[in-house]
């Protein structure tokens, strides 16, 4: 399913969001970065397209909240 956002939303998930595995040299310990991701939107297979992103549970009301402002639509792969 693809979903429109406001500019705003989508530049706040830009910021925020973080790679699935942490990058060397960032210092994290593993259950810090395991700590990040449950608060940070992470950044889906970039290979696979742009703004691709992971939401966590605690992101998800606000995402409803923001998705509900604008219609949706499925997006199938021929």
């Amino acid at each position: 399913m693809q979903f429109q956002v406001s500019q705003e939303y989508l530049d706040r998930i830009r910021r925020t969001a973080i790679p699935q595995k942490q990058p060397d040299g960032l210092g994290f310990t593993d259950a810090e970065w395991r700590q990040l991701k449950k608060i940070c939107p992470e950044i889906s297979d970039p290979t696979k397209g742009n703004d691709l992103y992971g939401i966590p549970s605690g992101l998800l009301q606000e995402f409803r909240e923001e998705v509900a402002k604008y219609p949706g639509r499925v997006v199938q792969e021929g």
